[in-house]
């Protein structure tokens, strides 16, 4: 069950389709966010808001994303919930543990997203694997930017 503040939606068509032509077992793919991104889901949000969005900014340099969309991201990513329903690092922590015990095992993957779940694609290779207690035991931390990682029981 999601958490207040977190919102969930499938991954619109084509790009569904291509993910799950990469991730051969995943029945479906769905984007989890609180507010307009998932920082907070996952504690990437720092304390001071020019540094993270510094943070956000070197990124977009990184992989040479035009200003003018790095500033509607930017945007998207100063969109929060409400503070009495703003999800953290442990909210989310447990949904994802709780879906692990509910559903079996699901994919994870974090990236700074310019143009939305379409622009997204997961790098080559076999994705990292969790188990639910070390989920729990590193909520801020268990999920690397830009590694896909499968959450097992």
């Amino acid at each position: 069950m999601l958490v207040e503040g977190m919102s969930a939606q499938l991954v619109p068509s084509p790009a569904r389709e291509r993910w799950l032509q990469q991730i051969r077992k995943a029945r479906d793919a769905v984007e989890i966010v609180a507010g307009g991104c998932a920082c907070d889901l996952v504690g990437r949000r720092l304390e001071s808001v020019e540094k993270d969005e510094r943070r956000l900014r070197e990124a977009f340099r990184r992989r040479r994303i035009a200003r003018s969309e790095a500033i509607r991201v930017l945007d998207r990513h100063r969109t929060r919930p409400p503070e009495g329903a703003r999800p953290n690092a442990a909210d989310f922590g447990a949904f994802v543990a709780e879906h692990a015990r509910n559903a079996g095992p699901a994919l994870y993957y974090l990236q700074p997203s310019v143009g939305g779940p379409d622009s997204l694609s997961l790098p080559a290779g076999p994705p990292l694997s969790k188990r639910v207690s070390e989920v729990l035991a590193d909520v801020r931390g268990w999920l690397a930017a830009e590694i896909p990682t499968s959450v097992v029981p």
